[in-house]
């Protein structure tokens, strides 16, 4: 199975999105994290174009593929969208208050994680070597 390091190679190119849903009242909302540096190992069915991942036109979704490891670096940015029966001052509230533990006390859970890396990237197929 292929096996990629993926590195950002400009600033504030991480962007992690988090869904956080309320099962029982169907409220939700979205976390957005931004980083300044991120890298990850991922393996892949199939063998990336690394020219062509590298370039990095459309964003590379990290979450499309197994990840291995991950390592996000300075996190310079945090906002919430996307808000479904619940209202933003709220959310931004709980935050404030306990983070995720207060999140997760109201009834909120995690439900979804897309992490996309934007701009250039290096990208370098992993040899994993066998004994």
């Amino acid at each position: 199975m292929p096996t990629y390091n993926i590195k950002t190679l400009q600033k504030k190119n991480v962007w992690e999105t988090e869904t956080w849903q309320d099962a029982e009242t169907n409220r939700w909302f979205d976390k957005v994290e931004m980083y300044r540096w991120g890298e990850v190992v991922i393996y892949t069915d199939e063998p990336l174009d690394i020219e062509e991942a590298s370039k990095n036109e459309n964003g590379f979704w990290i979450t499309l593929y197994e990840i291995e490891d991950q390592s996000f670096d300075d996190g310079c940015a945090l906002y919430f969208k996307e808000f479904v029966d619940v209202d933003e001052e709220y959310v931004d509230t709980l935050w404030n208050e306990d983070g995720y533990m207060a999140l997760e006390d109201d009834g909120f859970e995690m439900t979804d994680v897309e992490t996309v890396f934007y701009g250039p990237l290096e990208v370098k197929e992993i040899n994993e070597e066998t004994d």
